[in-house]
């Protein structure tokens, strides 16, 4: 598949940040501080939704139009999205500024080591932050066409190689703000660099308000609000239940439940490879009519996606009693239960998550939407009542109900658009991919045999 290497060098990058940013925090800041931060970092995962799902729509039909070398229709779907994210920014600032000032976040969120101004100001630099999450992540989007996907990927890698190590330098100067404003001058330098890349692989591409016409955004916002579902669905169900968690144990307990899923979610690191790899290829062979490759390509990447997540959550599950004191600093010590209510969690999840890329690939996710939107709000509802038995394994367990649901309808969808059964699929992915790991593989040994025969 192509890009595979840029994908999951990216993937590779995220790991080491979840798994780099954590012990950091802790040494620099103490456990205390650090599940403060992790708080507050909830905000701009909720402002980045603000867009409501129309910057992903837009980037597959960029995509797709590019395919079908409709240039006209590809820029201007991408221009009049960068507009439409300019006018989401100055609402979300001003919304934040008058936010900030209305609500006590910090009695509600237990944020003892700041000042209510620092507080305030921190709000603001993260929702600076989000607006320009979005505006780089459409920029990233357009190397999707024209066979720049991989080298868009490398570039990406790049660019979130350097921004973890200007959060680790800048964070050992134990200041939120400063932090922050390191990390906003960081991704202006990134969005700068970005276009002028872009422009140079993409000839076509115009930057400007030429092509602009706001009516396109009305004709986006049905898939882009599907598009929406996930990362809504998915603020509500991790930074949700971060908040909760904040509001009803504490800072240490925040820190210990976001360390035990940091480590599980290693494994949805190796899924997204997956998923990152494919969205593009199947988002053309759709655009294309080819339904038949749309077919094998979910039928090979949940092959490969169902047997990583076997193999990674019974190794983690097995060592996590000593690779999470050693990874924390003695900070944190395993739960039994949280250990083994996540593993289930990931397990479930690995059924769907990898066929949600087919409906999300084609804007067809609208089913997706209703399932993932309905679950979570049920979850989180009932997160409300959870926190008062105060335990963490317990609040794990609530979480899996939405991984179900989703397993049940997301897998469905991806059926009926590739025209598979169900029968089918299982049938192609109950094996391990030796095939594929076969033809991946099979070249360097080879060369490796060739090397130790010239040796002896």
């Amino acid at each position: 598949m192509k890009g595979l290497g840029a994908t999951s060098l990216g993937q590779l990058v995220n790991l080491i940040s979840q798994l780099v940013v954590t012990p950091v925090l802790i040494y620099a800041w103490g456990i205390e501080r650090c599940g403060e931060w992790l708080v507050l970092s909830c905000i701009p995962s909720y402002l980045a939704l603000s867009d409501a799902g129309i910057s992903s729509a837009s980037a597959n039909e960029v995509s797709m139009s590019a395919a079908r070398k409709d240039y006209n229709r590809a820029n201007a779907a991408f221009q009049s999205t960068l507009v439409f994210l300019y006018l989401v920014g100055a609402v979300i600032l001003a919304a934040v500024s008058l936010f900030v000032y209305v609500i006590p976040l910090r009695e509600f969120l237990a944020i003892n080591s700041i000042s209510v101004n620092e507080l305030r100001l921190v709000c603001f630099l993260f929702a600076i932050s989000a607006i320009l999450g979005q505006q780089q992540g459409l920029w990233q989007s357009v190397f999707r066409c024209d066979g720049y996907f991989a080298f868009g990927g490398m570039i990406g890698v790049v660019f979130k190689a350097a921004e973890l190590v200007v959060f680790i330098l800048f964070s050992l100067l134990n200041s939120f703000v400063v932090l922050l404003i390191s990390t906003i001058c960081f991704r202006l330098l990134v969005i700068v660099a970005t276009k002028l890349i872009a422009m140079k692989c993409l000839p076509w591409l115009e930057v400007g308000t030429k092509r602009v016409n706001l009516s396109f955004i009305s004709q986006v916002w049905k898939p882009g609000l599907a598009h929406l579902a996930y990362p809504l669905g998915n603020a509500m169900t991790v930074q949700g239940t971060i908040m909760l968690i904040s509001h009803g144990f504490s800072p240490l307990a925040v820190v210990t439940f976001n360390s035990h899923r940091t480590l599980f979610n290693a494994t949805t690191q190796l899924m997204s490879v997956v998923n990152y790899t494919i969205w593009p290829e199947i988002a053309d062979a759709y655009g294309s009519g080819s339904i038949d490759r749309c077919r094998l390509l979910h039928r090979k990447s949940c092959n490969w996606s169902i047997w990583l997540a076997v193999v990674s959550v019974a190794l983690l599950a097995g060592n996590s009693f000593w690779i999470l004191p050693f990874w924390t600093l003695g900070r944190v010590q395993a739960d039994s239960g949280l250990v083994l209510v996540l593993s289930l969690l990931i397990v479930v999840r690995t059924f769907w998550y990898t066929s949600s890329v087919v409906s999300s690939s084609t804007n067809r996710n609208g089913k997706m939407a209703v399932a993932l939107l309905v679950s979570s709000v049920f979850s989180l509802g009932l997160l409300f009542w959870i926190v008062q038995l105060k335990s963490l394994a317990y609040v794990a367990l609530c979480l899996v109900f939405t991984e179900i649901v989703m397993c049940i309808v997301i897998v469905n969808c991806a059926l009926v658009i590739t025209s598979d059964s169900f029968w089918g699929l299982a049938r192609f992915v109950m094996w391990p991919p030796f095939d594929d790991l076969i033809k991946l593989c099979g070249p360097a040994f080879l060369r490796a045999k060739k090397v130790i025969i010239r040796g002896t």
